[in-house]
């Protein structure tokens, strides 16, 4: 439908987002007032600051203009661009494997995710353009991944079972990440069936040998090695690594999710931490608007004060992220970037080499050692810890205790039947 152009111009009322604005009158009397941001021609305009910033928006506003003036709206310039890039792929029906990707990552957001599926996207991006791409070049199939078979599939789940590289757990979940790639091909009529359906059976098939570790999934730190921890790192010079490690380890919160909360979600006079649900791991299982209230110990109390104290001074913005990048409160950490600089700075002072997450699961380990030693009974416990865990079920709790951690739930039962 033909429309009409009007009052086109960079809109710098909001200092913090910057957007270019128009407005739009079709024939039929409709009248909108659209705001381009700049990700529709892949320009971050609020990204940057100062003459860089007034750059970009000179440049989004020209491009702005110049699809006017063809008489298409640029807020309608990703769908157009895509249905070009579709129609143009039915035609030759053979898909690139660069294409394949790049429509993926554009159906699922991963360029621009929520905070919930950061991780997700950041972990799936890795695996497609380094092990699968590595994988599918091997078969000759990067010209048309429709071309990508059940067969190709299963042969590369028995390889790395077979190297002793992937379990069978492993294993199915690589079958849900590489059904994300044909996902959206299926969706957008690019291909017929999704290769990944047909591998349900691959469980069979595979060797035992590597599904379960020996005696449990995760390293625990011992009393002594959590002695080193706190002789060397509660200090200022290690302030921000020992307050993130003691609130895995007191407060069983995911190293990745202390990275994505805010200093507004701490609650030091009611000794809590209140996070928003779609900050968790566990986001799906919460309405969005469901707010988490997790525990603070006393201990742990103190040792963020301080943390917070020295890190933020008096300027305690609530929208500070609690462990921000190193130079900007404003930044979150990326906790790929945290585990070099944790390993350099840190870890090579310290006599063990486990994994800095692992203090969450040292944490469960020893709240259920302390509360069975109380008297505690262990259902009771159980059910503690699928709230602090923040579990869907006690089940699962019960699954993360004994086979990722080794703990006997209910130590001397089967001796006592026996008797």
């Amino acid at each position: 439908m033909q429309f009409k152009a009007e009052k086109v111009k960079i809109n710098i009322d909001n200092p913090k987002k910057w957007y270019v604005s128009y407005t739009i009158k079709y024939a039929n009397g409709v009248t909108k007032y659209p705001k381009v941001y700049g990700g529709e021609y892949g320009i971050r305009l609020n990204d940057s600051q100062d003459d860089e910033r007034i750059r970009k928006a000179q440049e989004l506003l020209k491009e702005v203009n110049r699809d006017l003036a063809l008489g298409n709206d640029p807020k309608e310039r990703l769908n157009r661009l895509e249905k070009e890039m579709l129609a143009e792929l039915k035609g030759s029906k053979a898909i690139p494997y660069d294409e394949a990707i790049k429509i993926m990552i554009e159906y699922y957001n991963w360029d621009n995710p929520n905070e919930s599926s950061k991780i997700t996207a950041h972990n799936s991006k890795i695996f497609f353009n380094a092990a699968f791409k590595k994988f599918v070049t091997s078969i000759d199939k990067l010209h048309d991944v429709t071309s990508i078979t059940k067969v190709d599939i299963e042969r590369l789940l028995m390889q790395k079972n077979k190297d002793g590289k992937w379990n069978i757990n492993t294993c199915k979940n690589k079958v849900g990440t590489i059904s994300q790639l044909f996902i959206p091909l299926v969706d957008k009529e690019l291909m017929e069936f999704n290769p990944c359906k047909g591998v349900s059976g691959i469980k069979r098939k595979l060797k035992r040998n590597t599904q379960k570790p020996a005696n449990k999934r995760f390293q625990v730190w011992t009393d002594d090695e959590l002695v080193e921890f706190e002789s060397i790192a509660n200090c200022d010079q290690h302030r921000f690594y020992y307050a993130l490690g003691m609130t895995c380890y007191y407060a069983f919160i995911r190293r990745s999710e202390c990275f994505r909360m805010k200093l507004g979600m701490v609650d030091f006079d009611n000794l809590r931490f209140i996070m928003d649900s779609d900050l968790t791991k566990s986001a799906r299982k919460f309405d969005l608007s469901t707010n988490i209230y997790l525990p603070m110990a006393q201990e742990l109390h103190g040792i963020l004060k301080k943390y917070v104290d020295q890190r933020f001074g008096a300027d305690q913005n609530p929208d500070y992220f609690l462990f921000p990048s190193i130079k900007d409160n404003n930044k979150q950490y990326p906790y790929f970037q945290f585990d070099v600089d944790y390993k350099k700075k840190l870890g090579v002072k310290l006599s063990n080499d486990k994994a800095k997450y692992d203090l969450k699961h040292t944490g469960v380990t020893h709240y259920w050692r302390d509360r069975t030693r109380e008297g505690m009974n262990a259902n009771d416990i159980l059910t503690r810890l699928q709230m602090m865990c923040r579990h869907s079920s006690v089940f699962q709790t019960m699954q993360y205790l004994t086979t990722d951690l080794g703990i006997d739930l209910y130590p001397g039962t089967k001796e006592r039947e026996v008797k």
